[in-house]
């Protein structure tokens, strides 16, 4: 419609609905105050002119379609006036004129269940909104929280409600709405039924989420569903927050994991079922098998509860499937998450983990001490080299993906290997001092020239020549001062047989690989 068209008929309408409820308010103040109206006649006159409001309005949305606008109104005024009634009937007077709990309670659902039965038949979205709000107000009129109602089942069926509304009539939004606004009233009357029945009602409450985007999959357009995934995900993380906070406090941690394995599998289920059906749910695949793999990781990390040495190789595991997934079926989401648990596992581990590891360190029990350190760190440069395998490169958008995990796995190997090899003579070879770290370095030269040669890497070829120089001059410069003799004879005649070593292969080798690399 025109703007003039607009400001014509809704918004005079609009106003006008609001210059009338004033009008009609300072009668009521002036009734009461002169003592024309009792409680009674408040309450039930209010109840009457609400029906008929509602009556007319249906009436005249159905039937006089230039005038459904006014129809619109008339229905929103009744069921206001139908919720104060049973409100003020209940709460405000005192005697109160409608004592009982159930009857309250069963007139404001009604009024609610109308209200969203009504926004279906006309397709009037602000009705259905009305009835969310009445809906949400009826614990603060009736107490839910208090026997014989309970607070969590009558939200569980106003959420329950909003979303086959949201469905029928594709309003995902106001299904997404009513969740999240069901969600923040429990949280706020803060009502503690018990561990598992809070679990129960968040878990019930975040299915519905991904159950309304999967039940509208070919409705909608594909940037539509995206954004819908994102509220999905979002709810996911809002559910294990809330299930740490009310129910894994009070739950044994096998209890916990058993719980976040189930949700994997649900996780999983539905993206099965989505490939398999065919729906049109863009990311949604996507979204569903890393939210079912993430579920899984922490459920191993709670199976794990008392052995934390095994949570930093869990989430390098999880990094390792999320790769996999990626190189599997090509999607970017995958890629990207796994290089994101692979970053936090890096800083982690070479930053809290390593310095813990390498600070009581004793010869005895050394070598379970090694078996152990070995498996808690060196996952971190495995993961990376995995990942530099895995991914690919030109889907996620990333030229250089490749090659910068490949240089991570060779750094951060290197820092393990020197600080491990500095322990070893430390303890074991003190003669020799700093010299085992040079030996150390020499080994992977000869490791990553060798695997150059082999595999015609030229990569690999030329990080094991310029570790050898680092390591001649580490070799004059640093360990010819601070060795003894003995040392020196030993870490000199070690590092000569390697380089030599590495100069046979060159001279046998280079011939070979650089006419297939030229080919």
């Amino acid at each position: 419609m025109t703007r003039e068209f607009a400001i014509a008929t809704r918004w005079l309408v609009r106003t006008g609905t609001l210059i009338l409820v004033g009008a009609i308010a300072y009668f009521l103040v002036l009734a009461i105050d002169k003592g024309w109206i009792g409680p009674v006649q408040r309450v039930y006159g209010m109840m009457f002119w609400g029906a008929v409001g509602i009556v007319a309005g249906t009436w005249i949305k159905l039937k006089k379609e230039n005038y459904a606008i006014l129809g619109e109104v008339f229905l929103a005024l009744g069921l206001v006036a139908l919720y104060l009634s049973f409100g003020l009937g209940h709460r405000f007077f005192k005697p109160p004129v409608i004592e009982s709990y159930v009857v309250t309670f069963a007139g404001l659902v009604a009024a609610t269940v109308l209200a969203g039965g009504l926004s279906v038949r006309l397709r009037s979205l602000p009705i259905a909104v009305l009835g969310l709000a009445g809906g949400v107000l009826v614990p603060l009129i009736v107490h839910v929280g208090t026997e014989p109602i309970r607070l969590d089942a009558y939200l569980l069926m106003l959420a329950l409600g909003a979303c086959i509304v949201a469905h029928v009539r594709r309003w995902t939004a106001y299904g997404f709405a009513a969740v999240a606004t069901v969600f923040m009233v429990f949280l706020w009357h803060d009502v503690d039924h018990g561990g598992m029945a809070n679990g129960v009602f968040m878990s019930v409450l975040y299915l519905l989420v991904p159950a309304l985007t999967l039940a509208g999959a070919d409705r909608r357009s594909q940037a539509g569903h995206n954004l819908c995934w994102v509220f999905v995900t979002g709810a996911a993380l809002a559910w294990t927050f809330s299930m740490r906070a009310f129910c894994f406090v009070s739950m044994a941690p096998w209890d916990v994991g058993g719980v976040l394995a189930a949700a994997s599998v649900v996780h999983a289920s539905l993206a099965a079922l989505s490939r398999c059906r065919r729906w049109q749910v863009g990311a949604g695949v996507s979204v569903l098998i890393c939210l079912a793999v993430g579920f899984a990781a922490f459920a191993l990390l709670s199976f794990l509860e008392g052995h934390e040495q095994w949570r930093l190789p869990s989430f390098c595991l999880f990094a390792a499937v999320l790769a996999e997934l990626h190189a599997r079926s090509g999607e970017r989401a995958f890629g990207a998450l796994s290089l994101l648990v692979a970053v936090v596992c890096l800083v982690v581990g070479m930053y809290v983990i390593a310095p813990e590891s390498y600070q009581a360190i004793s010869p005895d029990g050394y070598g379970h001490a090694l078996l152990v350190r070995s498996v808690r760190l060196w996952c971190v440069p495995a993961l990376a080299a995995f990942l530099g395998w895995r991914l690919n490169e030109e889907k996620m958008g990333f030229p250089y993906a490749c090659a910068i995990c490949h240089v991570m796995a060779v750094i951060t190997g290197l820092a393990l290997l020197t600080c491990e090899s500095h322990w070893l003579g430390k303890l074991f070879l003190p003669a020799l001092r700093g010299g085992t770290v040079t030996i150390a370095w020499a080994v992977v030269a000869l490791f990553s020239l060798s695997f150059g040669i082999v595999c015609r890497r030229r990569l690999s070829r030329l990080v094991g020549l310029w570790l050898l120089a680092i390591v001649v001059v580490k070799l004059l410069l640093f360990d010819t001062s601070s060795l003894p003799t003995p040392g020196r004879v030993g870490v000199f005649g070690l590092v000569g047989v390697v380089l030599i070593a590495c100069a046979f292969l060159y001279l046998k080798f280079k011939s070979k690989f650089e006419e297939r690399e030229m080919s």
